[in-house]
């Protein structure tokens, strides 16, 4: 499997890119080698980019040279959205100095969304994270937790919209702060939903796959999309995701994505 060149292909799709920047926008953009690709191969990922539109999307492409260099990457945005979005810097690398916006990033935020991130322990049991995902969608209903939910490439992501920023509760540094408090959450739905519910991912930077970017693996690539209804995930199919079934841009172009609310049950 050419990885590099279906990347390639992929990403030159308008409609692939218009959707993507939906969810860039004014968050943090990142270019994430997989772990099966090596260590060496690993050093060539990239995070910190801005991302507002389509060319946006193209300049970092070209500028971090992922397909001169055969580079095998997943796209991911940042949890948090901030108001001005990732600092304009140069896009010689080398002469980045990022240090002032890692100690002080969340001062910058303007949301922050909370995530269920259920991962299955391999794609031939793809099931179970369905099952759970499906156990806690309809909990969130009963909570009335408005949700997304989008398929991950290897589970999903249950995305709840957050719209107000409290600045104090979100300092990282802080003794009681806001991903303590949503790990707690999470920790609930863990211990009486899912054990598949990862508890590893509340901090101030974190990024997750974004929707309908390539999800690479070693022998297959999933496309990471969201689910637009119910349906859509009572009747995953894994195989119904692979890259090649998506190739028709009537598939994609407005899309969007769906909202999960009370008047979903």
């Amino acid at each position: 499997m050419d990885h590099n060149k279906i990347l390639k292909e992929w990403y030159s799709r308008p409609e692939i890119k218009f959707e993507m920047i939906k969810y860039t926008k004014h968050r943090e953009l990142a270019l994430i080698v997989p772990s099966w690709c090596g260590k060496e191969m690993q050093k060539r990922s990239t995070r910190m980019l801005k991302c507002h539109s389509v060319q946006h999307l193209d300049i970092n492409l070209n500028a971090t040279k992922v397909f001169q260099r055969k580079t095998i990457f997943n796209v991911y945005h940042s949890v948090g959205k901030y108001k001005q979005g990732i600092p304009h810097q140069t896009l010689y690398f080398k002469e980045r100095n990022n240090a002032d916006w890692t100690a002080n990033h969340w001062k910058q935020l303007n949301t922050y969304d909370f995530i269920i991130d259920i991962d299955s322990p391999n794609h031939q049991e793809i099931r179970y994270a369905k099952e759970s995902a499906l156990k806690i969608h309809k909990k969130l209903l009963e909570l009335k937790m408005d949700h997304y939910i989008h398929f991950s490439g290897n589970g999903f992501h249950l995305v709840c919209p957050q719209k107000q920023v409290i600045p104090e509760f979100y300092d990282p540094y802080a003794e009681k702060n806001v991903y303590r408090i949503l790990r707690d959450i999470a920790q609930q739905f863990y211990d009486n939903s899912s054990e598949l519910v990862d508890l590893s991912i509340y901090d101030s930077r974190r990024v997750i796959k974004t929707p309908y970017s390539l999800a690479c693996y070693k022998e297959k690539i999933y496309i990471c999309i969201p689910l637009l209804s119910i349906k859509d995930l009572e009747n995953f199919n894994i195989n119904n995701y692979e890259y090649i079934n998506w190739l028709e841009p009537n598939k994609i172009r407005g899309r969007g994505t769906h909202l999960f609310t009370s008047e979903d049950k």
